[in-house]
C-alpha cells in the first residue's frame, strides 16, 4: 500500500520536473541515482533517502 504523503511527494516532484521541461532521465542523473528508482519515487512507492556527503 502505498503512503499518502509519499503520494503527495511524488507528485509535487513530477509537476516541478515537468515545469522545469526535465525528463525522469535527467532528473535521476543529477540525482545520482536510476531512473527506475527515481521513478519509485516520483510515483510514491518507494521513499527518497539521503546519503551522508562523505
Amino acid at each position: 500500500m502505498k503512503s499518502e504523503t509519499l503520494v503527495e511527494i511524488g507528485d509535487l516532484l513530477r509537476a516541478l520536473r515537468k515545469g522545469l521541461d526535465l525528463t525522469q532521465e535527467e532528473v535521476a542523473e543529477l540525482a545520482g541515482i536510476s531512473r527506475p528508482r527515481y521513478r519509485e519515487i516520483e510515483t510514491g512507492t518507494s521513499a527518497a533517502r539521503a546519503r551522508p556527503p562523505w
